[in-house]
């Protein structure tokens, strides 16, 4: 398993690129550093070697740690609109297609939290 790991010093985020590997005699994992990524929030897409860049994983930290965050933000909003459409026209094909294209980036959990629940605290709030 690979994914980014963040550490913090003097106040800065930096991550490196690491893979779990399992230690048979000692029964626990071991983490590998595989390279050192420098900023988090200067880390981009092609910093990633190409055997893990399409890890939901790390699309999810780069994406997190993106200096982008309005743009995110503004993109966000965007999807909660169109959810928000969708429940209000019943149209649940619609709303699985966007719960799978968010689903291969981030965590349920993530999609719950971030979109879902707001739509419906504004469609309950109506």
């Amino acid at each position: 398993m690979v994914y980014i790991r963040s550490k913090k010093v003097k106040g800065i985020d930096y991550a490196y690129l690491v893979k779990s590997v399992w230690n048979k005699r000692k029964n626990t994992s071991n983490q590998q550093t595989i390279k050192y990524l420098g900023k988090a929030s200067d880390i981009k897409i092609y910093d990633i070697p190409k055997e893990y860049n399409n890890d939901p994983k790390i699309l999810a930290f780069i994406s997190s740690y993106s200096k982008d965050r309005q743009q995110k933000d503004s993109l966000i909003t965007k999807i909660r609109e169109e959810i928000f459409k969708l429940l209000v026209e019943c149209d649940v094909k619609g709303l699985i297609r966007i719960y799978k294209k968010y689903r291969r980036l981030t965590e349920l959990s993530s999609f719950y939290d971030k979109l879902l629940k707001p739509v419906m605290y504004s469609i309950g709030d109506l």
